[in-house]
């Protein structure tokens, strides 16, 4: 089975090199800057500090902008919005582990349906990434032990503590069942990288 670091490393080789963002290191720590292009939007940025090193960070919206639904409306009915997507993935490997984090980031109207899909949207790009990697890289075993979450950061105060739709017990595996957490009116405060894996 490949290792949370080999995979890691796959997923940079398969991407070019201006879709994968590197985390910026400042006195031995790194962090990551969401930014959201909207004119109309409240939250503009998002700094997410205390990244591992093994980090990158993949700018969604550059698939978005696409528009594969369009371009595959002779092959696929994308009526249901199959080729929606959020805003962010993160991909880290700490501690042996391999995480990978879907992120929307909202201003207003939150519209839970879309942001589902969004975050379907992405996974199902990301299920395509794994079937490449593992065939074209010949891995026998099926890629697995990922922990995968999906958060929204939305314009409000910022809360301490993430929440989880439905049932704040249950881990985020699913785009249904995603975390919620203001990211601060301000655009100044840090939301820690431990926040999106704190259900653990």
């Amino acid at each position: 089975m490949i290792t949370p670091i080999d995979l890691f490393n796959k997923y940079i080789d398969i991407f070019v090199p201006t879709f994968i963002n590197y985390p910026k290191e400042v006195d031995g720590k790194y962090t990551f800057t969401l930014t959201e292009t909207d004119p109309a939007a409240k939250l503009k940025k998002v700094v997410i500090s205390d990244v591992p090193q093994n980090t990158i960070l993949l700018d969604m919206q550059k698939y978005s902008k696409l528009n594969m639904g369009e371009k595959m409306k002779d092959i696929i009915n994308d009526e249901s919005g199959f080729f929606k997507c959020c805003d962010y993935l993160l991909v880290s490997e700490r501690n042996s582990k391999l995480y990978m984090i879907f992120i929307e980031m909202k201003s207003s109207n939150i519209d839970k349906p879309k942001i589902i899909s969004q975050f379907k949207g992405a996974s199902c790009f990301m299920v395509y990434c794994n079937a490449i990697i593992e065939r074209f890289y010949n891995i026998p075993d099926k890629i697995s032990d990922l922990q995968t979450s999906y958060a929204l950061l939305s314009w409000g105060n910022m809360n301490k503590k993430p929440t989880v739709r439905k049932n704040k017990y249950r881990k985020p595996l699913s785009p249904e069942n995603y975390i919620h957490r203001k990211a601060g009116k301000t655009n100044l405060e840090k939301v820690p990288f431990e926040w999106f894996i704190s259900y653990e």
